[in-house]
């Protein structure tokens, strides 16, 4: 076990040497050092030098505060988890009658020796219990007379060893498009549907009411029963060791979290919904239900080949905009590799799969055929382990820079790229947590420390920011916030981070439940799309080419948009050529 421990524990610069062979082309990725002659492009060296400021800032902010209030975060011991020691494996081959052991984790092994004691040669298949696994659940409130009933729409568990690459949409068409809506009028069917490599798998239909229909379409003019009141998104990782972690959020809700908060909900009385007028094309749509959700399930960097540089695209459409989650995480990897720097320097793996949701949603559709829309990204689920460097002392834990990274990534993909665009939308709102502290201290307002058991009280704080804060709390989190709320856009915002004092990981959560959004008011037209710099179709482009149902040009765009951004901001043009 020691020898190896000692193997994790490398030099600054070999570890930056192993990330940068995985996520960048091998000539990029032999000069990133800037020991070659190539250079990066003059648009995105700001970027990284941005992210890097970022980094440091946000992780010393948050470690600021957590020194100031006595909250001291713990140095994870460098061990081997138990299953590598109670179930190390190695591997043997046939050398005429004789089986020669090689253990090809240990740094300098010798052929023909065993490190450890041979018990057994497993089967070829491993058991299940060896698998993380993902799984996927839509549930829904459900009225049923004077109160609901969270009841299951959909649920799928797959092996994340499975899933590299492999695209997770989430979508809820209506039923009539399936040929089996309901002939009651004044309700719609919307069913969610969850596509995993192109297989679909069709959930229980959520129910809304529209207003009119002849008789009532529950049951009586005034019942509401069966209506579906709010829907959720869970995602459970499940560990070999049995450890379960999981993260919701919520789809839609009709009830406001201020009425939720107070308690006066009375689902007798729900209004109906607000149907939006999309055109011909579409029909009338319920915008909460008419977007796109992409997946990205990753358990290791990405490589720098994944996306389709030579112009090669996939067979179905869904993988197309599943990019847009795996453009997140190759850019995190790549402000990873970039943190391992003269400033930063601490290195860290996930030793759990990283989950992470990319989203867009229409939120309008005018006469004229011109639609809005909201994009964002959320981190449904990531575990960091650190690991030690031989020739640093990193002055910040591991567990923090990593949750700062993530956030960065965040912006680099909505906010950064959407600063290099020739042509970007006229009106552009984006909100994220570093930007919220951000603006927080150019108004003079300083960060807070939450211990559980503290009262939230924040001035301007949303109910649902409350919410969220205290759940945070009452899970034996501590969280670091803005003294109050911030203006943004004349709303006031929140955002905030939760640490784990045992494990001392950050997390960053939005007053809205979910990671940074970008919320594009301008109207976006297909045209437009063309005009953008192929970096920023790489953030909303695919999204958008979906919402619109462009399935041939501008997603093809699109996708090799996604390429194209990656590997500038990698330095490389398309092909992995460097420069």
């Amino acid at each position: 076990m020691s020898r190896l421990l000692a193997a994790t524990v490398l030099s600054v610069a070999e570890a930056r040497t192993r990330i940068a062979a995985t996520v960048l082309p091998p000539d990029v990725g032999a000069a990133w050092n800037g020991s070659g002659a190539w250079q990066r492009s003059p648009d995105v060296d700001p970027l990284f030098e941005k992210a890097r400021d970022q980094v440091d800032a946000g992780s010393r902010l948050i470690q600021d505060a957590l020194t100031s209030a006595g909250v001291t975060l713990p140095e994870p011991p460098l061990t081997m988890p138990s299953s590598e020691q109670q179930q190390h494996v190695w591997v043997q081959y046939a050398f005429g009658a004789t089986w020669v052991d090689v253990d090809t984790s240990i740094p300098g092994a010798a052929a023909g020796t065993a490190y450890g004691t041979a018990v057994g040669s497993p089967a070829l298949t491993l058991p299940d219990a060896m698998y993380h696994t993902l799984t996927l659940r839509i549930t829904a409130d459900v009225v049923q007379g004077s109160a609901t009933v969270n009841t299951e729409l959909l649920s799928q568990t797959l092996r994340s060893a499975e899933l590299a690459a492999t695209s997770i949409t989430l979508i809820h068409p209506g039923t009539d498009l399936l040929g089996v809506e309901s002939a009651l009028s004044g309700e719609k069917h919307f069913a969610p549907m969850l596509l995993v490599a192109g297989q679909e798998t069709l959930g229980r239909p959520v129910i809304v009411r529209t207003g009119g229909g002849v008789g009532g379409a529950f049951g009586g003019d005034n019942s509401t029963d069966g209506e579906t009141v709010a829907e959720y998104l869970s995602v459970d990782i499940t560990t070999p060791d049995g450890v379960t972690r999981s993260a919701q959020r919520t789809v839609f809700d009709r009830i406001s979290a201020a009425d939720r908060a107070a308690g006066t909900v009375d689902v007798t009385a729900l209004p109906p919904i607000v149907l939006t007028d999309a055109g011909t094309d579409h029909g009338s749509v319920y915008l909460p239900l008419s977007g796109v959700t992409a997946f990205a399930v990753t358990t290791s960097p990405v490589p720098w080949n994944y996306f389709p540089v030579d112009g090669t695209l996939p067979g179905d459409e869904t993988m197309l905009v599943s990019m847009g989650a795996y453009a997140w995480t190759s850019l995190r990897d790549l402000i990873r590799l970039e943190a391992l720097g003269e400033r930063t320097t601490t290195r860290y793996f996930d030793d759990e799969p990283s989950v992470t949701l990319f989203a867009g949603v229409p939120t309008g559709f005018a006469a004229d055929g011109h639609r809005s829309v909201a994009a964002w990204v959320d981190i449904l689920h990531t575990h960091h382990v650190p690991v030690a460097l031989s020739d640093a002392n990193a002055p910040i834990p591991a567990g923090i820079v990593a949750g700062v990274v993530d956030n960065v990534a965040e912006r680099m993909l909505l906010e950064g790229s959407m600063s290099i665009t020739s042509d970007p939308p006229s009106q552009l709102s984006y909100v994220s947590v570093g930007g919220i502290f951000e603006l927080a201290g150019q108004q003079g307002i300083g960060p807070v420390v939450l211990k559980p058991g503290s009262q939230v009280a924040l001035e301007g704080a949303s109910a649902a920011a409350v919410r969220g804060m205290t759940s945070a709390l009452a899970n034996g989190l501590v969280v670091v916030a803005p003294g109050s709320a911030v203006v943004v856009d004349g709303t006031p915002r929140i955002g905030w981070w939760e640490i784990d004092p045992a494990t001392g990981t950050a997390h960053d959560r939005m007053d809205d439940g979910r990671g940074d959004d970008l919320v594009t008011e301008a109207f976006i037209l297909i045209h437009e799309i063309y005009t953008w710099t192929m970096c920023a179709i790489s953030v909303v482009g695919a999204i958008v080419a979906l919402l619109l149902k462009a399935w041939n040009a501008a997603l093809i765009a699109a996708t090799i948009g996604v390429g194209q951004c990656i590997l500038a901001f990698a330095g490389g043009p398309p092909g992995g050529a460097g420069h």
